[in-house]
């Protein structure tokens, strides 16, 4: 993990089992944004609560994470137990983490969120307080030319 400032100034260089398990995860619940990545990878069920659970195979772990879908048929949000440390602790564990996704966007036929506020405490008052870390608005999709959707 390589975070830097306006791409210049490192601000974080981490590599360890804890990481590449963290970014493991997230890899998997970032699956919405590329539908034509699942294939093969990725099992669904129904959970009791009405959640769609997509099951990722990714790098020789299944990895859970649940999907809401509107009556349209898009992802509003996600939520999984994701490996990490939020509490910046040194301890690592299993956390609840999600998203909350919107403006849907038709991308040579298929629809994603555009807009993602992402955090920790998924699902808690905490989500609000000081879990969501990250937001975002995708701006501008093309799909890569021989990449079949």
């Amino acid at each position: 993990m390589r975070w830097r400032l306006l791409g210049v100034v490192p601000l974080v260089n981490a590599s360890n089992a804890d990481v590449t398990r963290s970014a493991r995860q997230r890899a998997a619940a970032e699956l919405v944004f590329c539908p034509a990545g699942q294939a093969g990878h990725v099992t669904y069920t129904e959970t009791d609560d009405g959640w769609l659970r997509a099951e990722v195979a990714l790098d020789g772990e299944q990895i859970p994470v649940d999907l809401a879908v509107d009556a349209r048929g898009d992802v509003s949000a996600l939520r999984m137990l994701r490996w990490g440390d939020p509490g910046d602790t040194g301890v690592f564990g299993y956390h609840r983490f999600g998203a909350d996704l919107s403006e849907p966007r038709d991308v040579g036929g298929v629809v994603i969120p555009t807009r993602m506020e992402a955090g920790w405490f998924y699902g808690t008052p905490r989500f609000a307080s000081d879990g969501a870390f990250f937001r975002a608005r995708v701006t501008d999709v093309r799909p890569a030319p021989d990449l079949a959707w």
